[in-house]
């Protein structure tokens, strides 16, 4: 049975970043979630492209944490005034089914298409375990 390892967050701060790229050179990691929303994400890419190591790349779908990369306004369910993601998983469940549905698929479609400035095949667009309550009402796409 072969066994692939996934490090996911990658992006949220350097140091780990930096311990992740390590662990893929050694052959312990084969794939990687990178956080397009974190403060680190330019440095962090420019660490990844630099180490030229060939790994699978995902994107850590971040809704509940962070700043939003989408306009603020076009996704205010979601943040707050200073476009900062607000709503815990449950929140977005209870939104998932209730009178706000439409609203809320429509700005999760917003958010699944950053324009990112960096290369990738996408894995796995919906890279987060907590995120399976409701990804199926919607039709998020790579």
């Amino acid at each position: 049975m072969n066994v692939i390892l996934h490090a996911d967050d990658y992006g949220y701060n350097i140091e780990v970043s930096k311990d992740i790229i390590d662990c893929i050179k050694e052959g312990t990691l084969h794939g990687i979630s990178i956080m397009p929303n974190s403060p680190y994400f330019d440095e962090c890419m420019a660490i990844l492209n630099d180490s030229k190591v060939n790994v699978s790349k995902a994107i850590h779908f971040s809704i509940s944490e962070g700043p939003c990369l989408s306009d603020k306004d076009e996704v205010k369910l979601l943040v707050n005034e200073n476009g900062m993601f607000c709503l815990s998983f449950f929140k977005l469940l209870l939104l998932s089914i209730g009178p706000k549905r439409k609203e809320l698929k429509k700005e999760l479609k917003t958010l699944s298409q950053p324009s990112l400035e960096f290369s990738m095949d996408m894995a796995n667009i919906l890279a987060i375990p907590e995120f399976d309550p409701i990804k199926n009402h919607f039709a998020l796409g790579n």
